[in-house]
């Protein structure tokens, strides 16, 4: 077996075991990066990486030496995005992120299009009583005076109206590359203050703040209890 020849085994065995890797004991690490409808596209990767390893180990074909240096070079190359990934697992949006992204008209319209159907996704995965937090956040009105249950992301900051914190989570469209915030207030007035950027579980009912065009939940709650990061964080 030439040093080639192992440099590709090696380079297709690390890239199967991570694709397989991501969807068994990883995928708490793939719910902040993919959509959880498009994890099929992982295990497809993970099989015809395996194939491809399968092929590798029963070619024989011997290798030119002429550019060696250069292809174990470029063989390296593919290994460095697996590096990358020890940076995303740690890696989180934050209050800074909300300043640099923001939802546009066109998502909103096709969120209000598909929202049925991913009402009835998000309400098998997270129980009946989760309320969907695109639901508050684009059918404001349909909510006023109701009793809900939401699990989001806190934001703390002197620039929100006095006695509210926004609690928020991230809209997702296929990954992590194109999501955008959406969010609600809750007003701390009679609780404990509220830590910033910890995940809560905020039970309350619903009154709404802002213009006739625009309004914006605002949650009186009953209760606020801290939790850990859901598996998959963003909304849909």
């Amino acid at each position: 077996m030439t040093v080639l020849h192992a440099g590709r085994l090696l380079i297709l065995a690390a890239w199967s075991s991570f694709f397989l890797w991501l969807l068994t004991l990883g995928k708490q690490h793939l719910g902040r990066l993919l959509h959880p409808g498009l994890w099929w596209l992982v295990g497809c990767g993970a099989v015809i990486l395996a194939l491809f390893l399968v092929a590798s180990f029963r070619s024989r074909k011997r290798q030119n030496r002429q550019f060696l240096y250069m292809e174990l070079t470029s063989q390296v190359i593919l290994l460095i995005p697996l590096l990358f990934f020890l940076h995303v697992r740690t890696a989180r949006f934050n209050e800074t992120t909300l300043a640099t992204r923001t939802v546009n008209t066109d998502t909103i319209l096709r969120m209000r299009e598909f929202q049925e159907e991913n009402d009835r996704q998000i309400a098998e995965e997270n129980g009946e009583n989760e309320t969907p937090l695109t639901r508050l956040f684009f059918q404001a009105d349909k909510f006023e005076g109701k009793e809900i249950e939401v699990v989001c992301q806190t934001f703390v900051n002197d620039k929100l109206p006095e006695q509210r914190v926004m609690c928020y989570r991230y809209l997702i469209t296929c990954c992590a590359a194109d999501a955008q915030p959406i969010f609600v207030f809750i007003n701390t007035e009679n609780i404990e203050p509220v830590v910033g950027e910890r995940w809560v579980r905020v039970r309350g009912s619903v009154a709404l703040m802002g213009k006739e065009n625009k309004k914006v939940v605002a949650i009186a709650p009953d209760s606020l209890e801290y939790v850990e990061e859901p598996t998959f964080p963003y909304a849909y």
